[in-house]
């Protein structure tokens, strides 16, 4: 008798610990999972303010070219110094387009590991309610 009682104890520690490990599994993913979608929220983030201040080069570059395409039409400056700033603005839409590509690749290799960690989170869960019944 005192053995049947012995191995009954063990096998409800074992039991609780088992459970106390998928709890812990399950906490540590999906803290996984909050840190990645700060990590998506902060490069979003980070687009976002280079879009921005990209566009305030361009109105900088817009401003200076009409001020200089003014200068021209009163003989003041050259047509051809223009060319510099029309580079320029090519350049900052070819800057949104790289910054564009960047998030999205930043975005999907950051998916990636949320995806994985999102599989592990919902298996841990579901160890848990088969372990629960």
């Amino acid at each position: 008798m005192e053995e049947s009682l012995k191995f009954s104890t063990t096998h409800i520690d074992s039991d609780k610990s088992l459970e106390d490990l998928l709890h812990q599994k399950t906490r540590i993913v999906n803290t996984k999972l909050e840190l990645i979608a700060l990590a998506i929220n902060e490069r979003v983030g980070i687009w976002k303010r280079n879009l921005k201040r990209i566009e305030e080069d361009n109105y900088r570059l817009a401003y200076m070219l009409d001020k200089l395409a003014r200068a021209t039409n009163y003989g003041l400056r050259k047509h051809d110094e223009k060319r510099v700033f029309y580079e320029r603005i090519f350049d900052l839409r070819s800057q949104v387009r790289e910054e564009d590509v960047e998030c999205w690749r930043d975005i999907v290799l950051v998916m990636r590991d949320f995806l994985v960690a999102w599989e592990a989170h919902e298996q841990a869960k579901a160890k848990a309610i088969f372990l629960d019944e």
